[in-house]
């Protein structure tokens, strides 16, 4: 069994989409959307360096598109996803002589679970329906409560989902900062050490 075709085509297009991402980002923080006015008060302790107080003078938004251009590079990701799993299904259904009805075919997905359990139902309601044990099996072990037991939320798996879902209802919110640090005045044990 090959790859389909529509996986990687699928994975292209996601590049494509973090690409115009990353040039929309590069072209907002050109314009300098932040800017940050420090001020220095002497330390009232000696040694200690001088207190840096640090208040938001002007800040921009984000534009809107970058959430956009985020949401159709996670959806072309899960849309990959099911793909594979979609040929995985086909695949198997084929090697054991059955034909998949349209009920099944509808069924068929890349479960993403954050619990054993999770997996089962989703399993068990036809997500990986004739697809053979050992990609079974694969696709099992690469789960978020396999890969990251103790914090499945934080898994990539499940961040590709929570964001396919989350950009199916509403806008993701951006967030996008340039930091940097400045070592004016700060107590002399602190100099050269960042």
């Amino acid at each position: 069994m090959s790859i389909p075709r529509s996986v990687f085509l699928k994975l292209e297009r996601a590049k494509e989409h973090l690409e115009t991402l990353a040039h929309v980002h590069d072209k907002f923080l050109a314009t300098r959307p932040y800017e940050i006015t420090r001020s220095i008060e002497a330390s009232r302790q000696s040694g200690r360096g001088a207190e840096h107080r640090l208040v938001w003078s002007r800040f921009e938004a984000p534009p809107e598109p970058m959430g956009l251009l985020i949401g159709d590079t996670i959806h072309n990701l899960r849309s990959a996803l099911d793909h594979l799993a979609f040929e995985l299904a086909s695949h198997g259904a084929q090697q054991s002589g059955k034909v998949m009805t349209p009920s099944q075919e509808r069924s068929i997905q890349f479960p993403i679970a954050r619990s054993a359990r999770k997996f089962s139902r989703l399993v068990g309601r036809g997500a990986l329906k004739f697809v053979e044990a050992a990609p079974s099996k694969f696709i099992e072990d690469r789960q978020p409560f396999n890969t990251m037991s103790k914090h499945p939320d934080r898994a990539f798996l499940a961040l590709v989902s929570d964001l396919d879902n989350l950009d199916k209802h509403r806008t993701i919110n951006v967030v996008s900062a340039f930091p940097s640090i400045s070592k004016d005045n700060w107590p002399e044990q602190w100099r050269g050490s960042y």
